[in-house]
């Protein structure tokens, strides 16, 4: 499939944008035309949904306004706001015995701010996926999806993942209806800037009724921000019952591999479970896969670009900062302050500013601190406590500005850092 990006680099955008398009016309003309010609309407699933969105991702917050369209074999939408634009289409199509394919285009951009610059990320996705199931009790999955970065500088690149995913639904009726459980795993695989990542991630849901899911969603596959979340609100029309309904769905992460959330739709125990499962979520992405899965290379490649060192047959008026990536312990306690002056450094004397850029947990477990500055003192804390006496090591990475110019990016390891 990587053959197929690169052999379309020139004409790939005008494709997705097109083949959108006429994929989600099609869709949404046809299935009107089956609505309002028969003279009784079946109930295909077929909605029209009007939404606002509120999220938070990697510490920088975005909103908009959305408008979907969905039935019981295509998904379409479009969001809009001020610093992002999404663009998405799915279509499955039903083979014999119980087996189905799908295929889906996205088109994603995006307002970063990285350091002083507010640059405008493009990401392009196309996906395919053969399943088989049921679509109510059981489904099993096996998929592909790709991702192109353009405008990105340096960090332009491809993101394949390949996955292979597993859902089912439980109904408990004893003495009365109990409610219903349903769980997925997956399975992913991603190749990103010459390197593998590859992790489970684990959901399992409870609707306590037929119009509310709630769910809590383990991801060993990637790390995010533990504060990000997203929130859309609006209302949707049912072709089938003729009437509208308001719509809610919240998730926010409890730590940078746990996340939980709630969503009221009416009736969306019934929907097929192909609906809603990782191709949906990847294909309609609002982040960058690249940064999701790769966040430091993604961050020192534009780094890199942005803030070049020297510029060739240049001679440079100002010499840009530096900075040492260094060890230090924490003295087994929860907090330890770092004053970094005597691991900065320029040339010309000029004065500098730290800004921390990254943080991470050496070790895999969903642990995480608290980092904040004043000067060139960085303070380090554990925020929360665990049942036994436990001594992690965490990375805290930073680069040096002088006001023109910005380092690369430098790491200080933080060890015998205490979390009880």
């Amino acid at each position: 499939m990587s053959s197929f990006f690169k052999s379309q680099k020139k004409e790939f955008k005008s494709v997705v944008a097109a083949s959108l398009l006429c994929c989600g016309t099609l869709t949404f003309s046809t299935s009107l035309e089956n609505e309002f010609t028969q003279s009784s309407i079946s109930d295909n699933g077929s909605e029209v949904r009007v939404f606002g969105v509120g999220e938070k991702s990697n510490d920088e917050t975005y909103s908009g306004v959305g408008i979907e369209y969905k039935d019981d074999q295509s998904q379409a939408g479009l969001e809009y706001g001020n610093d992002y634009q999404k663009l998405y289409g799915v279509y499955k199509y039903a083979l014999p015995q119980s087996f189905y394919i799908k295929g889906g285009l996205g088109y994603l951009k995006k307002e970063v701010l990285f350091g002083t610059h507010n640059i405008d990320i493009k990401q392009y996705t196309l996906g395919t996926s053969v399943g088989w199931g049921d679509d109510k009790n059981y489904n099993i999955e096996l998929g592909y999806v790709g991702n192109r970065l353009r405008d990105a500088y340096e960090a332009n690149g491809y993101t394949n993942t390949a996955y292979i995913e597993a859902l089912g639904q439980y109904e408990l009726n004893f003495t009365k209806d109990w409610g219903t459980l349903e769980a997925m795993l997956t399975y992913q695989n991603s190749h990103v800037y010459h390197n593998n990542y590859s992790g489970l991630i684990a959901q399992g849901a409870y609707y306590p009724i037929e119009d509310i899911r709630t769910f809590v969603q383990y991801n060993d596959a990637m790390q995010t921000d533990e504060n990000d979340y997203r929130i859309t609100l609006g209302v949707k029309y049912a072709f089938a019952s003729k009437s509208w309904s308001p719509i809610l769905t919240a998730q926010a992460n409890t730590s940078n591999s746990v996340s939980y959330g709630i969503v009221y739709d009416e009736d969306i125990e019934n929907d097929p479970l192909s609906n809603r499962d990782f191709f949906e979520s990847q294909v309609s992405t609002a982040t960058f896969k690249a940064q999701e899965l790769a966040s430091n290379e993604f961050n020192q490649r534009l780094n890199k670009s942005l803030n070049p060192r020297q510029k060739p047959n240049v001679e440079p008026s100002n010499s840009a900062p530096t900075g040492e990536s260094f060890t230090v312990s924490a003295g087994w306690t929860k907090s330890v302050t770092v004053d970094l002056s005597s691991h900065i450094h320029d040339a010309d004397g000029d004065a500098l500013t730290i800004n921390i850029v990254g943080k991470r947990h050496i070790g895999g477990l969903p642990y995480t601190i608290t980092v904040t500055k004043s000067g060139t003192n960085v303070t380090v804390a554990y925020p929360g406590s665990v049942a036994l006496p436990t001594y992690e090591t965490f990375q805290v990475m930073y680069t040096v500005s002088d006001g023109e110019n910005t380092s690369e990016v430098y790491t200080m390891t933080i060890a015998h850092l205490k979390l009880s």
